[in-house]
């Protein structure tokens, strides 16, 4: 009976893996636990984005084969060694489709309307300032997508309900969505962020992506421009952007997906700040201060990675992970990441 370890699942999901897998032999870590207590036993780990695969954590398990992440996303493990290792990864693509793209409309609409300073206003014993408070229309704005893919193109769906105009970069585009949805196709990204009123990120990261949103990208944007990131928080120099905001390079910003984010969580800041601080952590702690300045900004709003989370996109993933286990295990069906 093949052990499989999942870690940081709340009660109701261990009752529903306990179900779904009644033949193996399944443990439950919280993503606090050490690694150095993890059952050397364990052929298969299923992880969500929150929890880091490291080098460590992959060679105190000897006997894996799998990691099943709970999520689409997987550059929070160490794919060199797991390549290296022979340990294959799987994934939940397309998940959530429609609840992260809900959920840009529900950052944008935070910034557009000001609702953050609205209700601290209101909160607070000062005069209400309704000029400062003025927020503006989505109506007949310019919405840049860039990456077309499910999430993208649920975005683009959305837009015109809004009646915006939908504009999108992809390098492989869906022409024939684009052409039945009215969604105008941008040369290049650049294009894209000079024509946009809001710009929305939906790709995947990669060390090629790396801070995709930069310094010079930022620049190129509208002084009037809003920037949503759901995807992955690698994907914006966190910093630029602190610096952008603060020079109204832009307008504002909407994160659910930060740098580092896992710095978020206090137990895990309390921990790092215990711990001595190399090249890395210095990085680590450099994006944890940017991202302090971006949630005392009122033009800015910092989530912690929860566009994904709604009942419907949990019941999905959790599926999607025991059809990757039992695929794997039988030799069937298994959404595999090439690495």
């Amino acid at each position: 009976m093949k052990k499989v370890g999942f870690i940081g699942c709340s009660v109701p999901e261990r009752h529903f893996y306990e179900k779904a897998l009644p033949d193996l032999d399944l443990v439950f870590y919280d993503i606090s636990d050490d690694y150095r207590g993890f059952d050397k036993d364990i052929r298969i780990l299923s992880v969500f984005t929150n929890y880091n695969v490291t080098a460590d954590v992959i060679n105190h398990l000897p006997r894996l084969e799998l990691i099943a992440c709970r999520s689409t996303g997987y550059n929070h493990i160490d794919l060199t060694l797991a390549k290296k290792r022979g340990v294959r990864i799987a994934n939940a693509p397309g998940y959530g489709r429609q609840a992260v793209a809900e959920y840009v409309f529900a950052l944008l609409l935070n910034l557009s309307r000001k609702v953050k300073l609205t209700i601290e206003e209101e909160d607070g014993n000062d005069p209400i300032d309704r000029a400062r408070e003025r927020g503006f229309n989505l109506f007949g704005k310019t919405i840049g997508i860039v990456g077309l893919g499910s999430v993208g193109q649920g975005v683009a769906q959305i837009a015109h309900g809004f009646g915006m105009n939908v504009m999108a970069y992809d390098p492989l585009p869906d022409s024939e969505f684009a052409q039945r949805n009215h969604v105008e196709l941008a040369d290049d990204v650049e294009t894209l962020l000079k024509k946009s009123d809001i710009v929305t990120l939906h790709v995947p990261f990669s060390r090629q992506q790396a801070h995709f949103i930069d310094e010079a990208r930022l620049e190129t944007m509208k002084k009037s421009a809003i920037l949503i990131n759901t995807a992955r928080g690698e994907l914006v120099d966190t910093v630029a952007l602190v610096t952008a905001l603060r020079n109204g390079d832009i307008a504002g910003a909407a994160l659910d997906v930060v740098e580092d984010e896992y710095l978020l969580d206090p137990a895990e800041f309390i921990r790092f700040a215990s711990e001595e601080i190399d090249e890395n952590r210095a990085l680590a702690l450099r994006h944890a201060t940017a991202i302090l300045a971006l949630e005392r900004l009122d033009n800015a709003i910092v989530t912690n990675h929860n566009a994904y989370n709604t009942v419907e996109a949990i019941d999905e993933i959790a599926n999607m992970t025991v059809e990757n286990i039992k695929g794997y295990i039988s030799g069937g069906k298994v959404c595999e990441v090439q690495i």
